[in-house]
């Protein structure tokens, strides 16, 4: 067993996102069933921002396949993760293309998302020097001390 804490490389998006869909999005994987809504949604209420706003980023490595993932982000420091962002119409037109029911999941599951993070910081906004953007592990690796590492 060979755990290691490395650098985001571009490769590590993919493997990233699905431990994303695990952590965060249960109740809508549950309610929708086209990969490519799951992978859309994923792409843009999650990866987008997320690279975006981040200026440090490790994954955790478990003899090589990534269990786990840590972004964040300091005032006044590059925000370098831009860099692996990929074009993302394809996404968009998914997102678009939505039927009314699907619609209606990806607007409460957003709407979920973003009234948590706001009442996390709400009052307290400007007074952060940095941020933890985003932190999960995979399924499997839960319970295994991981996220301590």
């Amino acid at each position: 067993m060979n755990l290691e804490i490395r650098d985001i490389k571009k490769e590590d998006i993919e493997p990233i996102k699905v431990i994303t869909a695990e952590a965060f999005a249960k109740g809508f994987i549950e309610e929708v069933e086209n990969e490519d809504i799951l992978d859309a949604a994923i792409t843009l209420m999650f990866i987008n921002p997320i690279l975006n706003k981040s200026t440090f980023g490790r994954v955790a490595t478990l003899d090589g396949e990534v269990i786990g993932v840590i972004f964040g982000s300091r005032v006044d420091e590059i925000r370098s993760y831009r860099l692996l962002q990929e074009d993302y119409t394809k996404e968009l037109l998914e997102i678009l293309n939505l039927n009314d029911i699907e619609r209606n999941l990806f607007v409460e599951f957003t709407s979920k998302t973003d009234d948590a993070y706001s009442k996390l910081i709400r009052g307290k906004e400007n007074e952060f020097q940095g941020c933890l953007e985003f932190f999960a592990v995979s399924e499997k690796s839960r319970g295994k001390k991981v996220g301590k590492k």
